[in-house]
């Protein structure tokens, strides 16, 4: 038993030693590795002659010089984009451009003096004001993470696509095989896991760093072969998987530059090429693709760095959910239930409200008084992300068009003013007779009070998703008791079984038709008193106009196709005798427009979880998942007695509640 504990206690006393020792062979390392990897250089080229270097160096000619400074350009940019990439996943509110930039700056100054994490650091802690030191060095830390993690799966794919001419044991090829397997699997069980830091990553960042990374080395590579001569030039196939080699042991030994340990493994890969020759390739590359940015990023470093442009708009936190009650902000904010924000200007009276998807930030709806679209881009680019404005006024459009902006029509808006919203007008008669159909059907149609009938209108929801398919969501409500909560809601009920139900987004200036839900057998002109009995609810609450909600509604011939989808739905809504407001889609670019579209039909379609933390309804607000009925809710009256009390026409009958 003692015998087993000694080396337990060993341990322990050797304990007190460790974290020295650690930050010993930190700080020493890279001197040390460079006194090394100097010395197994000196050794191999002790015999060689430095003049026919030196002619090495002057055989290039000035195509191969100028073709590496665009290669080495083209990495340069390509690391500028693997740092924007990253600003968004950290959530660091840097704007794309100066992510880009700096990153840029930091790469070239910490790869050639060396203490990559450290020096990196430094330099995005200078130019990025916004961010702290503890900030700028974990931002560092994580691009030399992912980056080693990019490089060694490139690195794989590329030993194995090389093949034969590459001087490499068959072992390590089968190693390399094993090792990307093993990459993969990791990378698709990360969230599994819990790795860490590699948690972090969606499947599309890590794509885009893998597409970065691919970029930076293969024009790395580009630049180095530019400096070869023609007829000694390897396959590309050869010099692309020698370069990743090469600089992994660079990047392994922590040497400034990876001097010495880059030479001797590129030495050794591609032993055909004399060594005098690769030897003046290696150092004109070296000037190209270490010395001339550095000097450019230390020369950077000189200004002093200006102060970010602020977007003029601010995010809003808790209580945003309560600003179309208190003030006279549209309704449909109400999707801040469900994953929306606000941003307001500093007035108060303007604002967003918007969502992220993919690359893109954005507004969704009119904004509210006179909101910047300039300072909404600006936002957005504090995230890296671009700015889209969806289904917003025709008012908006024009500026966005005015600011460069491409911009299409999407959907035209049903908007009911209920100062002439009149039951007796010719312009209801349709409506009239779905009432009708629905009072000959015994319908009950009632404004639900606290407590909600949660489980019958759960069962509601399902089985018009077995019908419908897969609920809509992102710029319209998912079915969420918290999103209920805040909403006006009305039930339509037969013999006190709950066939159907609506609600609307309350605002003190209008409200906004959110979710329609029905069963499969639901009798004809349930729907329609539903939304009758909304629109008179709101004109009782003194509210100007009720919104309909939005049908798609694209030009040209491949719109008119798509539009054959939704004529339905804009019959029923056209029975209201709404007004039909365009609504359009602008982005950037036309590029933009295009992919910012096709993402946010996915986003509607294919809706992403809720959020896990949403606001709580409001003090009082209660749900009664055991309620089986709606025999006892508020507002509950016959819908045939109101009918005869209300029948001013004799071809108007009202069968639907006052509020």
């Amino acid at each position: 038993m003692p015998t087993r504990r000694r080396p337990a206690r060993a341990l322990a006393a050797t304990a007190p030693y460790l974290p020295p020792l650690r930050a010993l062979l930190s700080r020493g390392l890279p001197p040390f590795a460079l006194v090394v990897f100097g010395w197994l250089l000196w050794r191999k080229v002790d015999g060689l002659d430095p003049t026919d270097i030196r002619d090495a160096i002057g055989a290039v000619s000035l195509t191969g010089w100028v073709g590496a400074v665009l290669a080495t350009a083209g990495s340069f940019a390509a690391l500028g984009h693997y740092d924007a990439v990253l600003h968004r996943v950290m959530g660091t509110r840097v704007g794309g451009r100066a992510a880009r930039w700096t990153g840029m700056q930091a790469i070239a100054v910490s790869q050639f003096l060396g203490f990559g994490v450290l020096t990196g650091a430094l330099v995005r802690w200078r130019r990025l004001p916004q961010l702290s030191l503890w900030q700028a060095t974990r931002l560092s830390a994580m691009v030399a993470l992912s980056f080693l993690a990019s490089w060694a799966m490139v690195t794989v794919v590329a030993v194995l696509i090389a093949g034969a001419p590459l001087a490499l044991h068959p072992a390590l090829r089968i190693g390399a095989g094993i090792a990307l397997s093993g990459v993969c699997i990791l990378l698709a069980l990360r969230q599994v896991l819990s790795l860490g830091w590699l948690s972090r990553f969606r499947g599309a960042d890590a794509g885009r760093l893998l597409f970065w990374t691919v970029v930076d080395t293969g024009c790395a590579a580009l630049a180095l072969a530019c400096l070869l001569p023609a007829d000694l030039l390897p396959p590309v196939p050869v010099i692309f998987a020698a370069y990743l080699l090469a600089l992994g042991a660079g990047l392994l030994s922590n040497a400034p530059g990876g001097v010495g340990a880059f030479e001797l493994t590129l030495l050794a890969l591609l032993p055909h090429v004399p060594a005098e020759t690769l030897l003046g390739a290696v150092l004109a590359f070296r000037v190209v693709y270490y010395l001339v940015p550095a000097v450019l990023g230390l020369l950077a470093l000189i200004p002093q760095p200006r102060e970010p442009i602020p977007s003029r708009l601010d995010t809003m936190g808790p209580g945003a959910e309560r600003l179309p009650a208190q003030t006279g902000a549209p309704s449909e904010w109400g999707l801040v239930r469900q994953g929306g924000t606000i941003a307001m200007m500093p007035d108060g009276q303007s604002g967003w409200l918007f969502r992220d998807l993919a690359d893109y930030r954005a507004a969704i709806g009119p904004g509210w008084g006179q909101p910047d679209i300039a300072g909404f881009a600006r936002l957005a680019g504090t995230d890296g992300l671009s700015p889209i404005l969806y289904k917003c006024s025709r008012a908006e459009a024009a500026r966005a068009r005015a600011l460069g902006w491409a911009v299409l029509h999407c959907a035209d808006e049903a908007r009911v003013n209920l100062s002439g919203f009149d039951l007796c007008s010719p312009a209801h008669r349709q409506l009239r007779r779905k009432l009708r159909h629905a009072e000959k059907a015994d319908i009950r149609v009632l404004r639900a009070a606290s407590p909600l009938p949660i489980a019958q209108m759960a069962a509601v929801h399902q089985d018009w998703t077995r019908a419908q398919g897969r609920e809509r969501g992102w710029s319209m409500g998912l079915f969420d008791p918290a999103l209920l909560a805040g909403q006006a809601v009305f039930l339509a009920s037969r013999n006190g079984q709950l066939l159907g139900f609506v609600s609307f987004h309350r605002g003190r200036s209008d409200w906004t038709l959110d979710l329609m839900r029905h069963r499969a057998d639901l009798p004809d002109g349930t729907m329609h008193a539903l939304i009758v009995a909304g629109l008179e609810a709101a004109q009782t609450e003194g509210v100007p106009v009720v919104s309909l909600a939005a049908v798609q509604m694209f030009p040209g011939l491949a719109g008119q196709i798509a539009n054959r989808r939704s004529a339905g739905l804009r019959q029923f809504k056209q029975s209201f005798g709404p007004e039909w407001a365009p609504r359009y889609i602008a982005a950037p670019t036309r590029a933009d427009l295009l992919r910012a579209g096709i993402a946010v039909a996915r986003a509607i379609h294919r809706p992403g979880p809720l959020p896990a933390t949403r606001p709580r309804p409001a003090p009082g607000f209660q749900f009664d998942p055991d309620r089986a009925s709606c025999d006892v809710l508020a507002d509950d009256h016959d819908l045939r007695a109101t009918a005869r009390q209300r029948a001013g026409h004799p071809h108007v009958e009202r069968p639907f509640p006052p509020s």
